[in-house]
């Protein structure tokens, strides 16, 4: 993680010990095939938001049951869903997301470039 990132989690992590924010940081690793994956990328995040949220919690046990008690395995469109549903839960508080490194992920052809898809949230 750059040190730009890790200044601005520290600087954002403080607010969230208020339990003013939430956060959620990812970064892709080259080094790293697991820190590569969108799927990665949004099982960090679901874990993060909901550690520090009921509601999120909430939202992802739901998400958990749905598919089978984590037998069945969701689709991209239902993971996107379900990170829309987490993010745009209205609360007071902002949420900051942090995510390091993304010209990192592979970009298989015919599949939009991880950022344009986070952006389109």
């Amino acid at each position: 993680m750059s040190s730009v990132s890790s200044t601005i989690i520290q600087d954002i992590e403080t607010i969230c010990q208020t339990g003013r924010a939430l956060i959620g940081y990812f970064y892709f690793d080259f080094r790293d095939v697991n820190k590569q994956r969108w799927r990665h990328l949004v099982s960090s995040l679901f874990t993060q938001l909901s550690s520090r949220s009921g509601p999120r919690c909430n939202i992802i046990s739901r998400f958990y049951f749905d598919h089978d008690s984590g037998a069945r395995q969701p689709s991209d469109n239902f993971l996107t869903k379900c990170l829309k549903e987490i993010l745009t839960l209205s609360d007071q508080w902002p949420i900051y997301l942090m995510i390091d490194a993304v010209d990192e992920c592979p970009n298989p052809s015919g599949i939009p470039s991880l950022a344009k898809w986070f952006f389109s949230l």
